[in-house]
């Protein structure tokens, strides 16, 4: 990418598997559980990772290698904007490794997940129940940044607090 050459699904699949596995490597406790989780419970190890998980593909590929009941809980937080604002943000940035010329690379690749929040009318599509996507055109990054951490924040609660499967409230091990 830094030669200005988007990747391919064959570059991906490796990176993606290398992701996983330090995932599950570095899932640590947490420092600081949000509020609502802050009591004398222990709360179960995890971790919070970023990629660019374009394609429903790619998630599939890191939901089978972390989504483990009684293991693993994932969720995908998915940033998307126009393809106008992208090009805006990466000219703004100095020194970066995207380049604007491979913006269209990454709007034409994407398949923003269709979650029942955010049902785009396209009933082909499967719905992807453990992503939250942000759209953030009228975002400024710091506002990006904010909405995300409240998103993930709902996200661990509304995890620890999930039923497991033998009908016990909160059996994650391992959250990322």
């Amino acid at each position: 990418m830094s030669q200005g050459h988007p990747l391919t699904d064959e570059d991906r699949w490796g990176w993606l598997q290398r992701i996983s596995e330090v995932s599950l490597e570095t899932a640590s406790l947490p420092t600081s559980p949000p509020e609502e989780l802050a009591d004398d419970t222990i709360h179960p190890p995890g971790c919070v990772t970023t990629c660019s998980a374009l394609k429903k593909a790619y998630r599939d590929l890191l939901r089978d290698q972390l989504s483990r009941p009684g293991l693993a809980v994932l969720d995908f937080v998915f940033l998307t904007a126009s393809e106008e604002v992208l090009l805006q943000r990466i000219q703004e940035r100095q020194d970066h490794y995207m380049k604007s010329n491979m913006v269209h690379s990454q709007v034409v690749t994407a398949e923003v997940p269709r979650t029942e929040g955010n049902d785009d009318g396209d009933e082909e599509k499967e719905l992807e129940p453990d992503c939250q996507v942000i759209w953030t055109d009228d975002l400024t990054p710091d506002e990006v940044v904010d909405k995300a951490i409240v998103v993930v924040r709902d996200m661990m609660i509304n995890d620890v607090n999930a039923p497991t499967e033998d009908g016990d409230e909160g059996g994650i091990d391992v959250g990322t």
